[in-house]
């Protein structure tokens, strides 16, 4: 999971915290204003069911005045009737009121008895209205006995009597709800401050908690990274970062990694390269050490070649001086005995070309400039030319040359006088 991906999470899931806050919060406000508006009808039915008792009384008050005092009351009491119908109007209309905000079975059910109740006192007070008149309508005739005996038997001790019954009862359950609306109110506020605490208890524990796994998230690659970079300014390069995660850093991790690799290539190259020129240095300077030791070797053998050449260039000057005293020496010869000797003189002088040659050869071959003729050469008559010449040397000295095979010697490609 890429770093900005949990970091969209995480915005994401703050958000949703916030908003679920925010609702709970608005729904608890919502709730408690619905429970503090249900309170406030309470209380104003609850006076309204109050004046509606000041006003009864008063009115039943304003009844026994008029039937006392006389028509100086009427005023009062046409006041107290209309202050009294008016407060059962109120009291009628908050229970309507009432209604209309209630919440579910249980209070409609109560609500439609406190209209109910509300319909009963509005009978009531009719019946006590007509009763009152009808009272009056004695006292004016001249009855007034009878008014005051009608007054407390049906007024004063029945239609008033339950008429208050009816207001009391009103006012009683009107100061219940209010109260049971006043403590579901302080429930709901309870709630409310409860549930907005755990819920930043809640948001404290997810930003901390979020908090510590980004700085974790964060502090695991840097750090491997700042040590995979020391190691490999230690010289380290076999290092590598262990962090694998698909993300940003194990990019990076990545990235370092083949890096590594690449300066460990190239070191091991550099290495491979020393190593393969110090092995070109020491093969160079074996053969060089083998060049001076050939080099030493050639003039060893030129020296033992040059102390040869010195020794056999006086076999032939011996042999001709020989040959020429021999035939001078004494009475003259025949011209085949000189033609003979003539013969022996010359192959001894061609001896000594031969040998002038063969240090020629070898100044040249040390000078790297040594030419060959090479031509078809049949083995068997040239061995015996060299065994015929050979024979010459080994005159006089008790020697004797021979050549022995089969006679089946095959031509090969070769220089002559070199080869001789």
């Amino acid at each position: 999971m890429t770093i900005k991906l949990r970091i969209w999470i995480f915005l994401f899931v703050m958000a949703t915290v916030t908003v679920a806050m925010a609702a709970v919060t608005f729904l608890s406000i919502r709730a408690a204003n619905d429970h503090l508006a249900k309170s406030a009808l309470s209380r104003l039915q609850l006076e309204a069911s109050l004046q509606l008792a000041v006003d009864s009384n008063r009115f039943s008050e304003q009844i026994a005045e008029l039937l006392l005092i006389g028509e100086a009351e009427r005023q009062e009491f046409i006041s107290a009737r209309g202050q009294t119908s008016a407060s059962i109007a109120n009291l009628l209309n908050r229970s309507r009121l009432e209604i209309a905000s209630a919440e579910g079975p249980e209070d409609e059910r109560r609500e439609d008895r406190q209209l109910s109740r509300v319909a009963d006192m509005e009978r009531l007070f009719r019946q006590i209205d007509r009763a009152a008149e009808r009272v009056l309508l004695l006292d004016k005739q001249g009855h007034g006995d009878e008014a005051i005996r009608v007054f407390r038997a049906e007024i004063e001790n029945q239609l008033d009597s339950e008429f208050q019954t009816l207001v009391a009862a009103a006012v009683d359950e009107e100061r219940a709800e209010v109260a049971a609306a006043d403590g579901e109110a302080q429930r709901v506020m309870e709630r409310l401050v409860t549930g907005s605490t755990i819920l930043v208890a809640v948001l404290v524990v997810i930003s901390l908690g979020a908090g510590y796994l980004y700085s974790r998230m964060l502090i695991r690659p840097i750090t491997a990274l700042a040590d995979g970079a020391l190691e490999i300014k230690r010289g380290n390069l076999d290092h590598r970062i262990g962090y694998a995660v698909r993300n940003e850093f194990g990019f990076v991790a990545g990235r370092f990694n083949a890096m590594a690799e690449e300066l460990q290539r190239q070191r091991h190259e550099l290495v491979a390269a020393r190593d393969n020129l110090e092995g070109i240095v020491a093969e160079r300077t074996a053969e060089l050490d083998e060049a001076i030791l050939q080099l030493k070797a050639i003039d060893l053998r030129r020296v033992n070649f040059l102390a040869d050449i010195s020794h056999e260039l006086k076999t032939p000057l011996t042999a001709l001086r020989g040959e020429a005293e021999v035939t001078l020496r004494g009475r003259a010869k025949s011209e085949a005995t000189y033609r003979e000797t003539l013969a022996r003189i010359a192959a001894y002088s061609a001896d000594m070309g031969h040998l002038i040659d063969d240090l020629l050869f070898l100044a040249r071959s040390e000078a790297d400039d040594v030419r060959f003729e090479y031509r078809p050469l049949r083995l068997v008559p040239f061995i015996s030319e060299v065994v015929q010449e050979a024979k010459t040397f080994a005159r006089g000295r008790s020697i004797e040359v021979l050549a022995a095979g089969n006679g089946q010697a095959p031509v090969v490609r070769a220089d002559p006088r070199r080869l001789k």
